[in-house]
């Protein structure tokens, strides 16, 4: 059956009248008429009842009319997603962690085969650059660590949460000392490390937020400081012996040069998955959300591996 005849039987239950559903619909009376005796003899059951010069559905009829609501909605669902696919052929990603573009990239050919004309837009961005820019509709999925999902603009999914390790020399007489554990707490710094150099994490970043809270804490001033913006050549001066950071885990690499620590009490930054929440997701969309949620613990590090170097 044409699914515009849907309609027909939809509009009798309306307005209770063949000749007032006709008008309705901008048909003939005696075309809706014949429609509808012609579809009762289809189905040998009467669909309207005639009382007091009004029509009413049998039990059958609301059988029917129930079914033709269903279909009509799910061709209306078809209609939008069909749309929003059309228009879904270009995605806008931005990130601030490191390991989000290794993602990206392994991601991508297995989007391509079911997406192959959609368009994706990838840039890296900071912290409050990402925010504004999902707040003003110019990222559609965005990847970012904090240490709070709270305030956070669109939808908000926490991916996982991520330690903050304390980064040391492996010559530093520190990396000596008997700890099975390969953990620190925070009054450890003033006693081990008050005259050594340390590499800050950048301004209003996760990082320096951690950095910040555990000195005011422990009154730990470092002898001397420098700030970086890219918390993987932090470990990169660690390992030349330039001085001891602290840095999120996917930001360390294995090296004989570097010892890492896990801080005691735990620290950790939340890595976030956004996106847009004032419209619904398209097609392509939702695979790019699957996708990253199903892939992304492939890129954490061994915990293990790194404190057991």
């Amino acid at each position: 059956m044409d699914i515009k005849y849907l309609n027909y039987v939809l509009a009798i239950d309306q307005y209770k009248s063949i000749t007032r559903a006709a008008k309705a619909l901008s048909i003939s009376q005696p075309t809706l008429s014949q429609y509808l005796s012609k579809l009762e003899e289809e189905l040998g059951t009467a669909l309207f009842l005639k009382h007091d010069g009004e029509l009413y559905p049998t039990p059958s009829g609301k059988i029917y009319l129930a079914a033709c609501r269903d279909i009509r909605t799910m061709q209306q669902a078809f209609k939008q997603e069909a749309s929003l696919l059309m228009q879904s052929e270009h995605i806008r990603l931005v990130a601030s962690i490191s390991w989000s573009v290794k993602l990206f990239c392994h991601i991508l050919p297995i989007f391509k085969k079911e997406f192959p004309n959609c368009t994706l837009e990838f840039s890296e961005e900071n912290h409050s650059q990402i925010k504004k820019m999902v707040t003003e509709g110019k990222a559609d999925i965005a990847l970012l660590a904090d240490i709070s999902p709270n305030g956070l603009p669109g939808f908000s999914q926490i991916l996982g949460k991520e330690d903050i390790l304390l980064a040391v020399p492996a010559n530093h007489p520190f990396c000596r000392l008997p700890n099975p554990d390969h953990t620190i707490a925070p009054e450890e710094f003033v006693r081990h490390f008050a005259d050594n150099h340390f590499i800050l994490a950048a301004e209003n970043s996760n990082v320096r937020r951690i950095e910040e809270q555990m000195f005011r804490q422990t009154n730990y001033f470092p002898a001397s400081t420098c700030r970086i913006k890219h918390m993987n050549h932090a470990a990169v001066m660690v390992s030349k012996n330039f001085g001891i950071t602290m840095l999120p885990a996917s930001c360390a690499f294995l090296s004989p040069d570097i010892r890492y620590y896990q801080l005691k009490p735990r620290a950790y930054r939340l890595n976030l998955l956004c996106y847009q929440q004032s419209r619904p997701l398209t097609p392509g969309e939702q695979m790019m959300l699957t996708l990253i949620q199903t892939h992304y613990p492939m890129f954490q590090p061994s915990l293990s591996g790194l404190l057991q170097n």
